[in-house]
């Protein structure tokens, strides 16, 4: 091809790009298409040998990377782009982990704002916790180019988190400003009187003290998928978790999932039928004879016929949820159930702002308009609260930092009703910490979270200890006896998930102290461990399919049979929960084969399937409609 016509189409192609992005600086490297083309005066294309048609394999290899990276930067930049599903919010229509391809077209390309950027990476490098992915040496503003469509109602949207602007490294998840109301309002309940503003002041320097906290652009904020519901002047509401857009109920999407409460007569569920059902296993959360499932109506039916199910109610919140936008429950008592009246205002809108309108707003005008906002309110008296009925008296000791030292002030609380303990303090001790000592069985003790941490350390790192050794033995064990169930096909290995290493332990419990407090639960520690069972490199409890899954469980149950028959000297009685039904015929005779001389209490829909001679059966029980009864000694 002559090359002026190869000059000629490709800055066609250049000036529709350049006209598209609404750029006419890019107008500048017009010069520079006019020399690769036409003149050829600048060695462009430095790695490579001037004038040799024939280049090394080497410098072929540069040259396909270099134009390999360029192309898919741009295609992922102005034309698509490919995103995993990060949350569980849109299971049934997608699923976790599900891979997408997403139109950059259709809503029109956003122009990145920092354009300096390693490829293929979002905001952190591969292998690193916390190091960046990109510069901000050049910065670029928000701006998006034209699209070939608009937003409507209903459609499925990718978009970077609005609240992924500042980040904890190290506890992305919840976001920032999620923990800092959290935290927030555990000063509100020990200081009631101490203003919120002043509260989240002193929130936002101990966490900045404590964590590495980041910001991050636009572009570089986590990815989610939503769909999209409101429009531009819309009127939305959530009534008892269903959405009514200006008034009317909204198209629900197939598939829709509502939590519910099952209630058993105390016989668990079965997982793998829960499974079976399309139920995830990290959705399945239990109490004593309750589970918690997200659930489709067609689930529900389901469910209902399973003989242990006595009754199945939709999960409903009630009151107030500060933690739902726009986290002004004075104003705004909603809950994840119960939301708005929202009105989301369209172009040449009015919205009059005052002091309730203002938290609808109020990051719309700071973070993202980029105006000042600011609010002054009074000072006002803290209040302490502890519950500590067995006390005989009570000290507050306040100090000047954590280390403890002398404290500033002790004053002796009053007790109150029902152990409840109360002091007062005017003014508010901004900056302060506070501990309280208890007068208890003839001594004073210091009522301290560093207490019990010292002794959940203690403790919990020979619980740590102990399971990684117990680990150690299992695998012994578990690794022939799979090998036999699996056919000689699969290499089963257990590995130990600890929530916390030793080594971090005592650090992590006080990094969340304020957290755990808040939440009055412990978010670090061995009760937090899992463990994974592993087919080469694949977690089959995630990626195995259903054969795989009930093999491995089969395997540990024998492998637990001999590590304790090897530790205990003795066989165990071991509980086997209508797990014959969920087996072949190979795996069947091989477990029949291996408890053969256990005393075993086996549950099953009928005896048929395993009597057939092979054992001696003691006793048989039945269960009818609730009743158990004791039949004849088997023959």
């Amino acid at each position: 091809m002559n090359k002026w016509v190869k000059f000629g189409v490709v800055l066609v192609i250049y000036l529709l790009w350049a006209y598209w992005v609404g750029s006419w600086w890019l107008l500048i490297l017009v010069p520079v298409i006019f020399d690769v083309y036409i003149t050829k005066r600048v060695h462009w294309a430095f790695w490579k040998k001037k004038g040799v048609k024939k280049q090394t394999k080497a410098v072929e290899w540069i040259d396909a990377l270099i134009f390999a990276v360029i192309a898919a930067t741009l295609i992922r930049m102005f034309f698509f782009e490919a995103y995993t599903i990060p949350t569980s919010s849109m299971e049934k229509s997608m699923l976790v982990g599900d891979y997408l391809f997403v139109s950059k077209v259709a809503y029109g390309p956003k122009l990145p704002n920092t354009p300096l950027a390693v490829p293929f990476t979002h905001h952190t490098l591969p292998f690193t916790k916390s190091t960046k992915a990109y510069s901000e040496a050049v910065k670029w503003p928000y701006k998006r180019i034209a699209g070939t469509s608009k937003i409507k109602r209903n459609d499925i949207i990718v978009f970077n988190f609005p609240a992924g602007d500042t980040v904890v490294v190290g506890r992305e998840n919840p976001d920032y400003y999620s923990q800092v109301r959290s935290n927030v309002d555990y000063f509100l309940s020990q200081s009631p009187s101490l203003s919120r503003a002043d509260a989240e002041k002193m929130v936002r320097e101990r966490m900045a003290e404590r964590f590495e906290i980041i910001a991050r652009p636009v572009d570089k904020r986590e990815n989610y998928i939503k769909r999209g519901v409101g429009m531009p002047g819309d009127m939305i509401e959530l009534k008892h978790g269903q959405l009514y857009v200006n008034g009317e109920i909204a198209d629900n999407p197939e598939q829709l999932q509502y939590k519910y409460r099952v209630k058993t007569n105390g016989i668990p569920l079965n997982r793998m039928k829960l499974q079976d059902l399309g139920i995830a296993l990290d959705d399945i959360s239990m109490g004593a004879s309750d589970y918690e499932l997200p659930l489709t109506l067609d689930m529900v039916e389901e469910l209902k016929k399973f003989p242990n199910v006595k009754e199945i109610v939709k999960v409903e919140e009630t009151g107030n949820n500060a933690d739902i936008f726009p986290f002004d429950p004075e104003n705004y008592p909603w809950n994840v159930d119960n939301f708005g009246p929202l009105y989301i205002p369209k172009k040449g809108d009015v919205v009059e702002l005052n002091m309730e309108t203002l938290p609808l707003y109020e990051r719309v005008i700071g973070a993202y308009e980029g105006n000042d906002l600011e609010l002054d309110i009074a000072d006002g008296t803290a209040r302490f609260r502890l519950w500590s009925p067995e006390a005989k008296e009570v000290r507050l000791r306040i100090y000047a930092d954590a280390r403890g030292g002398n404290p500033l002030q002790e004053i002796s609380m009053t007790k109150a009703a029902q152990g409840t303990w109360t002091a007062e303090i005017t003014p508010v001790p901004y900056g302060r910490f506070y501990t309280f000592s208890v007068f208890q069985n003839g001594k004073w003790l210091q009522e301290t979270p560093g207490i019990w941490d010292m002794q959940l350390v203690s403790f919990g790192s020979k619980i740590i200890e102990r399971r990684k050794l117990f680990m150690e033995q299992l695998n012994e064990m578990i690794y022939g006896i799979h090998l036999k169930l699996s056919g000689n096909k699969e290499e089963l290995s257990i590995h130990y998930e600890p929530d916390v290493e030793i080594e971090e332990f005592e650090n992590k419990l006080k990094l969340g102290q304020d957290r755990d407090i808040k939440s009055k639960m412990t978010s670090v520690g061995p009760h937090r461990d899992d463990f994974s069972f592993m087919v080469g490199d694949v977690d089959i409890r995630k990626y195995g399919s259903q054969g795989q899954q009930r093999t491995a469980a089969l395997s540990l149950k024998l492998a637990e049979i001999e590590l304790v028959k090897k530790l205990a000297k003795d066989h165990p009685v071991l509980l086997l929960d209508d797990v014959l039904s969920e087996l072949d015929s190979n795996r069947q005779n091989y477990l029949l084969n291996s408890i053969g001389n256990i005393q075993t209490i086996i549950t099953c829909t009928g005896l048929e399937e395993f009597v057939n001679h092979r054992f001696e059966i003691d006793k048989v029980y039945k269960v009818s409609e609730g009743t158990v009864t004791c039949m004849n000694t088997a023959t």
